[in-house]
């Protein structure tokens, strides 16, 4: 209970400027596509009057077929009983809360200890993904349920308790409602390559005979659920220019580039947002996906493991970045012709699965790690050793651009390392200093807080 209280309590502190909701959060599409339509259904709704149609975009719109505005997600009620600013801010903060809570539920489930869930719930939480789409909101409702999803769903597996089917359903149908079919697409493939490598979490053997029955009760369950929305919107789609599907330019766009592989651990290396030329011809639909170098060395020790969930979350992850990767890979060709695929926009946001598994395994990496410490794993030394030594190449670069910036800015300057292609030169050394000096620490604090690995 006091590790939930303070992962509230840290949740809470990081939006500490928006919880008395006299700021509210307004920033790039919030204002303008997010927060008309919502206080006009919760204004006809006040008004006992159904929010069928929204009569004030262009000569007049769907509202309810329209299923981002998250008419019907049962959480919106705060809009009902709160202050609309207050509600508006409150469900932001609470839904970071909830993606958190519920990758610690996940972590439990997999058998993770409290500190590895906590540092995989801590790590998602935060991520760059998670911080760039509380403004693009029905994304940051739906991701949030996507790790609870999962749990549910091998749970049935384990249990065999039917229960569990109706709820993995019911979760999807909530995540649906959020209004992002996009990642509600991506996790119905998640559940099907789950339910075909199934082994790799549960011990008894399931016949594909069932592993095809619980599919299809989930799917068919869910439509049902969410059918009273579906309906609507597909015919809505129909009449839509997205029913013809998009050209390819107009699907890829904001692809995840493998130049943007940088970016993990230097945030906005090419200054995307310096001018609309670079806004469009580069993803700039995440502001930023930095995660640092903490989740990734933890994986490490996670993917050297013998735990035989890492072929799947690998597979997980080779996913996402397939789908996210877009017009940057040959395969989104073949997903550009099937259904839904060639009326969905934006690649990169896919890139969610691969954030919320990084999250799992930087947990389970952790346990790993403290499992090869206790059992004096022979591997396990070698790594935290060469970590650590590797630690004080970070701290040398370190001092050396804290010393001689004008050397490092000149080389930069004439590397054409600058803008027009990258962003500001000091702006990247200052990034380039930070991530050497946290990297530093971490590797260095690696070793202080297991002591019993001699240097």
């Amino acid at each position: 209970m006091a590790g939930y209280l303070f992962f509230f309590i840290i949740v809470i502190y990081y939006f500490h400027a928006v919880v008395l909701s006299k700021l509210i959060f307004i920033e790039r599409d919030l204002s303008s596509f997010f927060i008309p339509p919502r206080y006009l259904w919760v204004t006809l709704l006040k008004s006992f009057e159904m929010p069928f149609w929204n009569q004030y975009n262009y000569t007049g719109i769907p509202l309810l077929a329209t299923i981002q505005p998250g008419i019907l997600y049962p959480p919106h009620i705060m809009y009902l009983l709160l202050p609309f600013n207050i509600a508006w801010n409150w469900l932001i903060i609470l839904h970071f809360l909830f993606a958190g809570l519920s990758t610690y539920i996940l972590l439990k489930y997999l058998k993770a200890s409290k500190e590895g869930s906590f540092l995989g719930a801590v790590t998602f939480t935060f991520s760059g993904y998670l911080l760039s789409v509380h403004n693009l909101l029905p994304h940051l409702l739906a991701v949030a349920w996507f790790p609870l999803i999962m749990m549910l769903f091998i749970k049935y597996y384990d249990t065999r308790k039917t229960k569990f089917i109706v709820f993995t359903a019911l979760a999807i149908t909530l995540q649906f409602f959020t209004g992002a079919l996009e990642i509600v697409i991506m996790t119905g493939f998640v559940l099907c390559i789950i339910s075909i490598f199934i082994k790799s979490f549960i011990e008894h053997n399931i016949g594909c005979y069932l592993r095809l029955k619980v599919m299809f009760l989930v799917l068919f369950l869910s439509f049902l659920l969410s059918s009273i929305q579906l309906l609507p919107f597909y015919e809505l789609k129909l009449q839509s220019i997205r029913y013809s599907g998009l050209s390819y330019f107009e699907a890829t766009t904001w692809s995840f580039a493998w130049k943007d592989f940088v970016q993990f651990f230097l945030p906005n290396v090419y200054g995307y947002f310096q001018n609309d030329q670079k806004y469009w011809l580069n993803q700039s639909w995440l502001k930023t996906i930095y995660l640092g170098i903490m989740p990734f060395v933890l994986s490490i020790f996670y993917f050297l493991s013998k735990d035989r969930k890492k072929i799947i979350f690998f597979l997980l992850i080779l996913l996402s970045f397939i789908f996210a990767l877009g017009n940057n890979t040959p395969l989104y060709k073949l997903l550009y012709h099937i259904p839904p695929f060639n009326s969905v926009r934006y690649p990169v946001k896919f890139l969610f699965l691969f954030f919320v598994i990084i999250s799992i395994t930087t947990g389970l990496g952790f346990d790993a790690l403290k499992k090869g410490i206790e059992e004096k794993n022979p591997r396990t030394k070698i790594m935290i050793r060469s970590i650590f030594y590797f630690g004080f190449l970070f701290v040398l670069a370190w001092g050396y651009i804290m010393l001689f910036k004008d050397n490092v800015y000149n080389l930069f300057d004439r590397m054409g390392i600058k803008p027009d292609v990258y962003n500001d030169i000091n702006y990247n050394i200052h990034n380039i200093k930070r991530f050497l000096f946290f990297s530093f620490l971490f590797c260095t604090m690696l070793l202080v807080a297991l002591p019993s690995v001699p240097i």
